[in-house]
């Protein structure tokens, strides 16, 4: 079951704490949705800048009244390594 947190609810100064958290307790793979009361792109123009690696952001509702936001942190080049890889051959498991 996919976590579900209404922003909606929770106080606006408190939102991109809660959301930052949210992003730091992802796994691999696992996601979370959110819903607002307004548009969340400055939120978005900060993790861009913030330079957060493969963390996806899919509208699945867009206002007017209520967004609601799917984040979905992704499997980095590094994530598919073989533990213990030196990395010199890529994670393939041999040097060429």
């Amino acid at each position: 079951m996919q976590t579900v947190v209404d922003f909606r609810s929770i106080d606006p100064l408190f939102r991109h704490a809660i959301f930052f958290s949210l992003v730091e307790g992802l796994k691999e793979g696992a996601s979370f949705e959110f819903l607002n009361d307004h548009d969340p792109k400055p939120l978005y123009n900060q993790v861009l800048q913030l330079g957060i690696p493969d963390l996806e952001w899919k509208y699945a509702e867009s206002g007017p009244q209520n967004w609601r936001i799917q984040v979905t942190k992704g499997i980095g080049k590094n994530a598919t390594r073989e533990v213990g890889c030196c990395g010199v051959c890529g994670g393939e498991g041999h040097h060429s």
